[in-house]
């Protein structure tokens, strides 16, 4: 017959415990009633490899940070000559020759403030120089770099020439690879090279016309894996470094009808804004792969249905377009920003000479400054209104780059 435990098991039990826990002082753990002996040297076991493995992550992490220590220090630091030698003013301000000079902490902010505005170039404060020596470029893989300018007015025939002499010459110098699309109206450019060489050909294309080229801005991704670097160089001709078919006399001047271009924040926010709607200037093909999502109450977005961009005058004629235009605000998006550039100058020349696109009383017309490519670099998650997933962030530049080939491709066809 089966009995409850008696008081005398209870005193046996506790004292089994009681033996076991002088055996086991230094241990921490307090067993309990059920472990027996054999669990309880598992256990002791278990806690002898923790304690190892601690000691040896502990081992791990201090040859790592020894390792790091000396990458830094391989570094090349900045010319100690520039720093500035440290005051011997009090910290409090002197008046000389009737000037107050500032304290040491009110110029080191000053210099702060310089050293922002002409973009950090030259340390200018000991602390400054500090947090310098800690950034380490890593400068492994390919690197990519996507950029277009126009040119206006548009080069001469010789000029144009020149252009491509040069681009092909200096490419090759600077070993870089992959398209350059050169017209007299400018350079349309998706380029792999070297993390210096990409970056060196760039100021040299700024050295040699500066007129045109200084205020270009270079989209530079790193450390791409080596299968995403172009085999050949491939520097051509053609009508217009984007085909609307508008080369020459039918071009609207960008100068003077352009966008106004927004940067991806500001770009964001009037997404949210409801007379607004948004023209996806890219082809089909493309904005089947991702694109922006408003909110419901905010802008509405718009699908030319384009196979190529030659049918995009075509479409801005459409008298439904014109009424899906009336009274609203303009946004233009591509991937990279250049299409907008020419349609922006196509829609605001039309509303500035034609009376029937006039009348609709367009408010204004708007761009994405970089197009999705510097989006996603604002906004990595995609914004939170936006259909690419940040899956897709990754494998945004090798699009990129494939889409500017296929478009290349299609009007070489």
């Amino acid at each position: 017959m089966n009995s409850t435990p008696t008081s005398t098991n209870r005193r046996r039990r506790y004292c089994n415990l009681n033996i076991m826990s002088k055996k086991h002082k230094k241990r921490k753990h307090s067993f309990t009633s059920k472990e027996t002996p054999e669990e309880n040297a598992k256990i002791v076991l278990v806690e002898e490899k923790t304690r190892k493995a601690n000691e040896e992550m502990q081992k791990h992490t201090k040859k790592n940070n020894k390792m790091k220590s000396k990458k830094k220090n391989k570094i090349k630091r900045t010319d100690t000559s520039l720093i500035p030698k440290a005051s011997k003013t009090p910290q409090s301000s002197v008046e000389h020759n009737g000037i107050a000079k500032t304290s040491n902490n009110k110029q080191q902010e000053i210099g702060s403030q310089q050293s922002k505005f002409l973009g950090r170039a030259v340390a200018n404060s000991v602390l400054d120089f500090k947090v310098k020596q800690k950034e380490e470029i890593i400068k492994d893989g390919v690197t990519l770099v996507l950029f277009y300018q126009y040119v206006e007015p548009p080069w001469s025939a010789s000029e144009h020439q020149a252009a491509l002499d040069y681009a092909t010459k200096s490419g090759d110098k600077f070993g870089l690879t992959g398209r350059m699309r050169i017209a007299k109206e400018g350079f349309n450019c998706t380029l792999t090279g070297s993390y210096d060489g990409v970056r060196d050909w760039c100021a040299a294309l700024r050295k040699w016309c500066p007129n045109n080229f200084n205020n270009t801005e270079f989209k530079f991704t790193d450390n791409l894996p080596e299968g995403q670097r172009f085999p050949k160089l491939h520097a051509f001709s053609v009508d217009e470094i984007v085909n609307y078919g508008l080369a020459g006399s039918r071009a609207p001047p960008i100068i003077k009808y352009g966008g106004c271009h927004l940067e991806p924040d500001d770009y964001h926010k009037k997404m949210a804004e409801n007379d607004t709607v948004i023209i996806d200037v890219r082809n089909h093909y493309e904005a089947n792969i991702g694109r922006f999502e408003p909110p419901s109450e905010g802008a509405k977005w718009l699908d030319p249905m384009m196979r190529k961009s030659t049918e995009f005058p075509v479409w801005l004629d459409k008298p439904e377009t014109k009424e899906m235009l009336r009274g609203k605000q303009v946004l233009m998006y591509c991937t990279g920003g250049i299409r907008c550039e020419r349609a922006s100058a196509l829609l605001r020349q039309k509303i500035e000479n034609e009376e029937d696109t006039k009348e609709l009383g367009i408010k204004g017309v708007y761009q994405l400054q970089g197009g999705i490519d510097k989006y996603f670099k604002e906004f990595p998650d995609g914004g939170k209104i936006s259909k690419i997933s940040l899956k897709c962030c990754p494998l945004l530049y090798l699009y990129v780059a494939l889409i500017s080939i296929l478009n290349d491709r299609i009007l070489e066809r």
